[in-house]
């Protein structure tokens, strides 16, 4: 008798498991609509999220992350507040063009017809503005704001706001970055290239790429510590890369906060990391979106969550899409994920599974035998020779640097202290 594909629940189990009755009740009522718009797929749990599966090709999953729920495709997704749930008539639209993008990849198109295929693909992709207003009666900017309405976004937006200004009252909106450019930023020609992809609703979400097993299998080598150092090495590129049209200091901050976290999880403060999305500008909007992917490695890292392999892989097609020529990228990208797998042990294939919640409260994200060796930031220059050198020292070295601003995404040394923090705030000598 064949299998009945809804026999199987652990999807059931996975809602139980949400503490957040919002979120619970938001994303069960997801479910249901998706069964209603899939009547024969897979449930199953991929990569810890409940996917919806056809022929074996995902169509559609849901998470909740902690601070905000979202929905995914194969590409990439959408995050929205566990109480203001994705409007019925957009996540049909989704659906419909993740069936139609299915469908036309299963098809080889005569090279006659090719470009014609290809035009076809790119409409059928797309979840354009009129696609939006339709389901949702506004435009998309009109979506985000309606939820800015509501108090999400407009808490976000006083977040960023309060970023702007240090614990000692200072500004940081003309400090420099205390962290030197490593020497493979420097080399890239990648500052000063005019703009040259588009970027909307559709755009953002194919720019996070397809699937690619190959490179998902290297990432899946390197330690969570890694993994989470790797996602602040790419943050850098996204910077450089705008650097000279918009010196977005939330993103050095972000980034200086993750590479702390890196380290030692218990250094950031991820209820204070809320970014707005842009759906509209092709400056602004990849920086937002490489922030709020900050956030969700952030939070996988802390859970041990696989998952984080394959946000990484959509964090390097995100920094790929935005470059115009991304070869000297391709070059370093390739080249790190030879050199860190012997550089932090164990690797995250052996790990994802491990339950943080077996290690003690003051051990979470920190562990080195389930996060992996920590790593000083010269391990993702290709081009810097590691052996003989005092990691501790460069670790502490990167920890001071980053202490030297203050940094309202990272924890102050009085809030460290009162959570037990028992060693020196922002030093490391571990050997």
């Amino acid at each position: 008798m064949a299998k009945n594909p809804r026999e199987s629940q652990p999807i059931d189990a996975y809602l139980e498991s949400l503490e957040d009755p919002a979120a619970k009740k938001t994303l069960g009522a997801l479910r249901m609509q998706l069964r209603k718009l899939l009547p024969g797929a897979t449930e199953t749990v991929s990569y810890r999220m409940p996917t919806f599966k056809v022929d074996g090709n995902a169509v559609a999953g849901f998470a909740y992350l902690k601070t905000h729920c979202g929905y995914t495709t194969s590409k990439s997704g959408i995050s929205f507040p566990p109480d203001k749930p994705l409007p019925a008539k957009l996540v049909k639209t989704l659906v419909q063009a993740r069936l139609a993008e299915i469908a036309t990849n299963g098809k080889k198109p005569s090279a006659t017809k090719k470009k014609a295929a290809a035009k076809k693909a790119r409409i059928t992709d797309r979840v354009t503005d009129s696609a939006v207003k339709e389901a949702t009666g506004r435009d998309w900017k009109g979506w985000m704001r309606a939820l800015d309405t509501a108090g999400e976004c407009r808490g976000a937006r006083a977040r960023v706001r309060g970023a702007r200004r240090t614990r000692e009252g200072m500004t940081t909106e003309s400090r420099e970055m205390p962290m030197p450019l490593p020497a493979y930023l420097q080399h890239a020609s990648i500052i000063g290239r005019p703009v040259v992809h588009r970027w909307g609703p559709g755009d953002a979400m194919a720019s996070f790429g397809n699937t690619n097993r190959t490179v998902e299998n290297k990432l899946a080598a390197l330690s969570f510590r890694a993994l989470l150092g790797l996602a602040a090495a790419l943050g850098e590129w996204m910077h450089r890369r705008f650097e000279h049209l918009h010196d977005d200091t939330e993103l050095r901050l972000a980034i200086e906060a993750i590479w702390a976290a890196s380290i030692d999880w218990r250094y950031l403060k991820l209820d204070t990391m809320r970014f707005p999305q842009d759906d509209v500008s092709p400056i602004h909007g990849p920086l937002q979106s490489f922030k709020w992917q900050l956030v969700q490695a952030a939070d996988l890292f802390s859970e041990l969550d696989f998952g984080l392999v394959r946000y990484l892989r959509g964090d390097a097609n995100l920094v790929r899409f935005v470059l115009p020529d991304d070869k000297a990228f391709q070059a370093w990208f390739k080249a790190v994920l030879v050199r860190l797998p012997v550089e932090s042990v164990p690797p995250a294939r052996k790990t994802g599974h491990a339950d943080p919640g077996d290690v003690d409260d003051d051990l979470l994200g920190v562990a080195d035998t389930l996060w992996g060796t920590p790593l000083p930031r010269e391990a993702f220059d290709p081009g810097f020779e590691l052996s003989g050198v005092d990691r501790a020292a460069r670790i502490d070295a990167m920890l001071a640097a980053i202490a030297a601003t203050p940094n309202p995404y990272l924890r102050t040394a009085a809030e460290l202290a009162a959570m037990g923090f028992a060693s020196a705030p922002y030093r490391y000598s571990r050997p």
